[in-house]
């Protein structure tokens, strides 16, 4: 996005346009320094909208519509029958899941974490997943920064992050493990505390203590 572009953005807010830039994180040839190239249009664009936001332009609309910023998301799969797919050297891939076999397997995976069909050829899968969880750091930064949520809002989001970090580390833990019924056993346990959270309802039963881990994560959280 040039400056161009970023006076269109302008230009839409005088006429009381919200207008949301989606960002995708993990192509090819993106690595720890090319984001840093997205972040500052992040900020640049957060600043659009925080400025927007004080002057009252969209006060009739921001009940119905949020203006938080950019959005980001991210790729897992590669869908079969894509380009990247189907030639992903030429495009700056790695596939992981070639056969339907393989996919089955991904997707019966524990976390999201587990089920990325690629790798690019600058980043591995596990720098994938800090590149991710880097930038969800720095768009909660942001909307923090320019005011763009309710404190309590921005609060969640953090704890949920936490939450998602503390988890992808102990299903990293209890895949290392060689015996594959306690395996199973520890994932089902996890689980079913991760299930009643949700549902705010008391677990069958907690012989690992992830309701402590959880509750250790939301302390960390609050201070």
């Amino acid at each position: 996005m040039c400056i161009r572009d970023r006076d269109t953005v302008r230009l839409c807010h005088k006429y009381r346009i919200p207008v949301t830039v989606f960002f995708m994180i993990g192509l090819a040839k993106e690595n720890f320094k090319t984001i840093e190239e997205t972040y500052r249009l992040w900020d640049k664009l957060c600043s659009l909208d925080r400025l927007a936001l004080s002057e009252g332009v969209f006060e009739e609309i921001e009940r119905h519509v949020p203006i938080a910023g950019p959005i980001m998301g991210h790729m897992v799969f590669l869908d079969p029958g894509s380009l990247a797919f189907d030639y992903p050297d030429k495009y700056g891939y790695r596939l992981l899941f070639k056969t339907i076999e393989d996919h089955i397997e991904g997707l019966s995976m524990p976390s999201w974490h587990q089920r990325f069909n690629y790798e690019t050829k600058l980043l591995s899968k596990d720098m994938l997943v800090d590149l991710i969880y880097k930038s969800t750091e720095f768009v909660i930064d942001r909307r923090e920064k320019y005011r763009l949520l309710k404190p309590r809002e921005i609060f969640i989001q953090r704890l949920e992050l936490n939450i998602d970090k503390a988890i992808k580390e102990e299903v990293d833990r209890i895949m290392r493990l060689k015996n594959e019924k306690m395996r199973e056993k520890r994932l089902r346990a996890l689980k079913d505390v991760i299930e009643s959270i949700l549902l705010r309802s008391k677990p069958t039963a907690d012989p690992y203590g992830y309701v402590d881990l959880i509750q250790e994560v939301l302390l960390k959280s609050i201070k």
